[in-house]
């Protein structure tokens, strides 16, 4: 989400997407792990995006948050801040 050195949009740079090695050194997880999180429990353009072709990147903030609150109302509010920072919510 940056052109040059220069971020779009400050509220987005708060909820950066990052590929699955960046996420299993964030979270913990194996690949494996996380592969199976996405199929069963994490909701897709939510948790996870699949912007060009086959690469998954994540939402980083919104799976830690979930993997420390998991479906609770605390994480659901991490989910309406995030929802609310997109350009399609203004």
């Amino acid at each position: 989400m940056t052109v040059g050195k220069k971020c779009l949009d400050p509220k987005l740079a708060a909820w950066p997407f990052v590929r699955t090695k960046e996420m299993v050194a964030i979270s913990g997880l194996s690949a494996d792990r996380l592969k199976l999180l996405r199929d069963t429990q994490l909701a897709e353009k939510l948790y996870w995006i699949r912007p060009m072709g086959n690469r998954i990147l994540w939402n980083a903030q919104l799976v830690r948050d979930w993997l420390v609150q998991g479906a609770s109302p605390s994480h659901d509010k991490a989910i309406e801040t995030y929802q609310k920072s997109l350009p399609s919510f203004q």
